[in-house]
């Protein structure tokens, strides 16, 4: 292999890793955004804009035919992986600074205990976080609360920390 060739594998492993990185540290935020299938939505709009974009520029490079398949379908794949995490990171970082708690019907708070190993018989289980299921405007949502401090319960209404994304999206704030 040539020395370029080599530097393309290493950066592309570099780039994946990356990502992978980054979806694992933005996960939280997406799970806990209220109207979750909105980033979806945005993010499906957004990579087909970006694709009709950037797809009339590559494919004059192209005189082939399998080579425009090839240039299209990478152009597909990465803007629809990518597009989920960078709809969300801009929801979170365009937005306010400030959380209101908010006010929402409680339908559910069940414990969860998150084991690598699984629970054990002598073992004493220790909760976690919760998973919340509320009643929004929009329907039922179900978000994940680590600590119980987060949220104040008064009978069936549950006040919860929310900040409001750039892109209008509510999302869970726990720091």
């Amino acid at each position: 292999m040539k020395q370029s060739e080599v530097i393309k594998v290493v950066i592309g492993v570099l780039l994946f890793f990356t990502v992978a990185v980054s979806y694992a540290f933005e996960f939280k935020y997406i799970v806990n955004t209220i109207t979750t299938l909105k980033i979806f939505i945005i993010a499906g709009i957004a990579s087909l804009f970006f694709v009709a974009i950037v797809w009339r520029k590559f494919i004059k490079l192209s005189h082939e035919i399998f080579e425009k398949f090839i240039i299209t379908n990478a152009l597909l794949v990465m803007s629809f992986a990518l597009m989920p995490l960078i709809v969300s990171l801009l929801n979170r970082q365009l937005g306010q600074r400030a959380s209101v708690m908010t006010a929402y019907e409680l339908i559910e708070v069940v414990p969860k205990s998150e084991q690598p190993y699984g629970i054990l018989d002598s073992a004493a289980v220790e909760v976690d976080g919760f998973r919340i299921r509320i009643k929004t405007n929009n329907g039922e949502e179900s978000l994940y609360v680590k600590n119980k401090s987060s949220f104040r319960q008064e009978n069936q209404r549950i006040y919860l920390p929310m900040k409001r994304g750039g892109l209008g999206l509510y999302f869970l704030d726990e720091s």
